[in-house]
Formats: structure tokens, sequence, C-alpha cells
């Protein structure tokens, strides 16, 4: 287990991250994370559209507004007011709310898809199991629970080293949770959840960090427009990337998706 810090704490991290973004456009890049992923597991649902969708910590909103657009049945929720007021500034009839995945609102059972991308990991170890209960009480049997969690590995072990603060007395504030495959998979059996496929992804490219590998359309660093076109990169970026993935295997993702987990009858 690995924790990465930062200077100011989750709240405010998110807070100002979702302040200096407008609001999503309905993602558009079926191939990339983590749109690619949610129809896969949308489309893995006994549920004909995924039945009832919940997206856990919707952000700005490029999924639901996806979804919605889709004629799915979705609805979302983000503990930051302002990512939510974001979204129903463009998309009035969204079904989304500030809710904490702590203590969701939502009755037992209620949701036959539960997508939840990059939350999970924003959450201090000793919280993951309430979380991961809240998660399963919401959800049907045999529901679909599609995640994504921070893998420990080499890749994020680079990435948090570029972004630390300068001083190490400023890295106090607990930011998100690394741990190992394994590890990732251990609290999800322990809460009642049966592991079907784990895949390891990536959602921006510890390359494109670098303007010298983005797509030509990307030059100038635009979160808006990653968010909604997935993080391109340009050809030599893909190659050096693939040769990566061949030398560090697994340590090139950012993140561990446990594709799909299925709800068991008995807890």
């Amino acid at each position: 287990m690995r924790i990465t810090y930062r200077k100011n704490d989750s709240l405010a991290y998110w807070t100002q991250r979702w302040a200096d973004v407008e609001a999503d456009e309905p993602m558009e890049n079926r191939a990339s994370y983590p749109l690619k992923y949610a129809l896969e597991a949308v489309a893995r649902s006994s549920a004909p559209r995924g039945g009832r969708i919940c997206e856990a910590g919707c952000g700005n909103g490029r999924l639901v507004r996806y979804f919605m657009r889709s004629g799915c049945n979705i609805r979302g929720f983000d503990f930051i007011p302002e990512a939510i007021s974001k979204i129903k500034s463009v998309e009035p009839d969204a079904e989304v709310e500030t809710g904490d995945i702590l203590n969701l609102s939502y009755p037992d059972e209620y949701f036959d898809t539960f997508l939840a991308f990059g939350l999970y990991h924003s959450l201090p170890y000793e919280l993951q199991d309430q979380a991961m209960q809240e998660t399963f009480r919401v959800l049907k049997p045999g529901g679909v629970l599609c995640a994504s969690f921070r893998a420990d590995n080499l890749c994020t072990r680079i990435s948090d080293y570029l972004r630390q603060p300068a001083r190490k007395e400023e890295k106090k504030k607990f930011h998100k949770l690394n741990l190992t495959r394994r590890e990732w998979e251990h609290v999800l059996l322990r809460n009642g959840f049966t592991v079907e496929k784990m895949d390891c992804v990536v959602n921006m490219p510890i390359l494109y960090k670098f303007k010298c590998f983005r797509h030509a359309t990307h030059k100038n660093f635009d979160e808006h427009k990653g968010r909604c076109e997935g993080y391109l990169l340009n050809l030599p970026g893909k190659l050096l990337w693939k040769v990566l993935y061949i030398i560090f295997g697994g340590g090139r993702c950012v993140m561990f998706l446990l594709f799909r987990l299925e709800k068991s009858r008995v807890k």
C-alpha cells in the first residue's frame, strides 16, 4: 500500500480542479477510458441498456451527458457541489446531485449498473470497506460494478514524483491511495463482490505530459478537450508507449480496472 500526498486535501483539490474546467461535453471517443469500459459494462448488464445506471463521482458530466443522449436511465453524484452545478447549467434535466459514496441516498438494490471511475482511491484505506458496503447495498443482486483503482506501480510512482511539491515538508495531506492488483481485489472480495475480469488501463498516459508526444490537435494542453476526446498521443508517442508496455508490462498502467464485478446474492 502506498499513499500519494499533496499540499491540499482531497476536497480542496477537487473543488479547484472542477472549478478550473468548464462543464463537460458528452464524451466522444468510444475507444478511450472511461467511456470504452462504461459501454462494455452496460452491454454486460442483464438489464436492457444497463437498466438503472449510477455514475459515482460523475465530475463535470462527460459520461452522464453521453448516456443521457443515448437514451439510458442514468443518475450521477459527486461530492463537489460546483461540479453538479456545472452539469445542471448545461443539462437541466440531468438527474445529478451532491452525494457521498460513504452514505448514499439511494434505496437498497436500486441500480443495475454502477460506474465509479477514479473514485475509491480518493478515500483512505480505512474507509474502503464502508464505501464498498454502500456500493454493494444499492446494487441489485447480479448487478454490475465497473470501477477503476489507482495502481501502485512504476508509472504512478514516476507521475507522483513529477507532481510532488518541491519541499518535502509540504507533503502533508492525503490525496490518493495506491494498491497492488491483489490488494484492490481483496478489498472487493471481502465486501461481497465477485471479480470477473481485471484489466490494466490508462487515463492520461505519462507521455502526454510532454508536448512532443501529444497528438497534433492536442499540442496545447486543454483538459476540457482531453476529457471529451481522450488524451491522444501522436505516432511516436504511441510507439514509445508500446515499447514501455513491453519493458514494464503492467507497470505502465495508471489504474487497474475491475471491468465487471458481480454482486453475489448472499453476502
